[in-house]
């Protein structure tokens, strides 16, 4: 992955890093307020836009309301309200999907040390192989 890193893009933003509809309020069409500000940073606005197209690829979650536009249709209008040339959308999903994976290995770790009840991280034990 290194190797194919695309050069950063040139507009430095302010990035949410859990962009997502349950982490905005909405009053109308505009968003009001904004939640989960623990993974915010400085830096390349298109990790989000990566993190936003990795979930709008699961089969439940953005795209099961009946009112979620498309992903084309998401990033064409980001691309209009931001003056953001969306570039390298393979990179950045593959950099979120490593992302995921980290935080998907941490929670089941917690819930398993006993330093989380939270059942959204519990996953069964595999079955044995042999």
């Amino acid at each position: 992955m290194k190797e194919t890193k695309p050069q950063p893009c040139p507009n430095i933003a302010l990035v949410h890093g859990d962009a997502k509809p349950g982490n905005f309020a909405f009053v109308g069409d505009e968003v009001s307020a904004v939640f989960d500000w623990e993974m915010t940073d400085v830096g390349d606005p298109l990790t989000d836009i990566g993190w936003m197209e990795l979930l709008w690829m699961q089969p439940v979650g953005i795209t099961s309301h009946e009112a979620a536009p498309s992903v084309d249709e998401f990033i064409d209008r980001y691309e209009a309200l931001s003056g953001i040339k969306t570039q390298n959308r393979r990179w950045y999903r593959a950099m979120n999907a490593y992302k995921m994976a980290v935080i998907c290995l941490i929670g089941a770790m917690l819930f398993y040390e006993g330093a989380s009840d939270d059942m959204k991280l519990w996953s069964p034990p595999a079955a044995p192989t042999s």
